[in-house]
């Protein structure tokens, strides 16, 4: 699933931080269930008693078929989100992570040398996705202002780029956090 998640927005997991172990983990689980679920409906068919715990058997492989389809919803759902420049956070079942995702509006500052008579490779007004880093590598996702320009995904060095995440704003007291998002590149509240 984070496969899915960051190769639409044009990365890997790993360029994002997000190790191997954790992936495989989250890939091999709904796999190695239905795998030790199916032996199990195999032993358990052979007596009356057995066939009885057939049900409940079956009954686990819904629930784990189910979890399965509603986390591969919740991504397409998430890749959406991102599309258009909306926060991205984790998918959860109930109080549960699911998948630690990651897609959120930032201001990216470029802080790096420029070679003389070259422009900044970004705008630091301009409102980019922050996707993670790896290996001193960020990892930005650009929706593109308009439908007439490319979406890309761009790699910077850390030490050339300073990143501020934005991840609310406050309103007046007692009213709900705004969500920022980035429209046409522009940092917006919802």
């Amino acid at each position: 699933m984070y496969a899915s998640f960051y190769g639409t927005l044009g990365a890997s997991p790993e360029e994002v931080g997000i190790d191997a172990t954790q992936a495989i983990t989250v890939s091999a689980v709904p796999i190695l269930a239905a795998l030790l679920l199916s032996a199990l409906v195999r032993v358990a068919a052979g007596t009356a008693r057995g066939r009885a715990r057939i049900a409940t058997y079956a009954a686990l492989v819904i629930a784990l078929v189910s979890v399965t389809v509603f986390v591969e919803w919740q991504t397409n759902s998430k890749t959406s989100a991102a599309y258009a420049g909306e926060r991205v956070t984790s998918v959860n079942i109930g109080p549960i992570q699911v998948l630690a995702l990651r897609a959120e509006p930032a201001h990216v500052r470029w802080i790096g040398s420029v070679p003389p008579g070259e422009e900044r490779p970004i705008d630091e007004h301009d409102c980019y996705m922050y996707l993670g880093q790896s290996n001193s590598v960020v990892v930005l996702f650009d929706p593109g202002p308009t439908s007439g320009e490319a979406v890309r995904t761009l790699r910077f060095p850390q030490g050339d780029v300073a990143v501020e995440v934005v991840r609310g704003e406050h309103q007046a007291t007692g009213s709900p956090l705004l969500r920022p998002a980035c429209k046409n590149r522009t940092l917006t509240y919802e």
